[in-house]
């Protein structure tokens, strides 16, 4: 049997400018090849987010590993589509 590596899933085009906001205010942001697009680190917590163009985010968009992970991930997730609905999910409330 053949185990064939997993491909690289393309990440959505708003993903970049959102991951350089975040990162140009400071906020620690690891991008994964996962369910979840990003990790962000902001004030001690660590939230999973998911970027999906606005045009996508219907939920028959959303891949079953992703709706699997936003109901048994114990801890934060959401599906963003901006930089602002970015912030707003982490609680940013301007320069610290």
């Amino acid at each position: 049997m053949t185990v064939q590596p997993r491909r690289a899933r393309k990440a959505d085009a708003n993903q970049a400018a959102i991951v350089a906001g975040l990162r140009a205010l400071e906020i620690g942001v690891l991008v994964l090849n996962a369910e979840a697009d990003l990790a962000v680190g902001y004030r001690g917590k660590t939230i999973l987010l998911e970027v999906k163009r606005p045009d996508r985010r219907s939920p028959s968009r959303i891949q079953p590993s992703q709706k699997r992970l936003a109901e048994t991930w114990p801890g934060a997730y959401a599906i963003v589509s901006t930089l602002d609905e970015a912030l707003a999910v982490i609680g940013w409330e301007g320069k610290e």
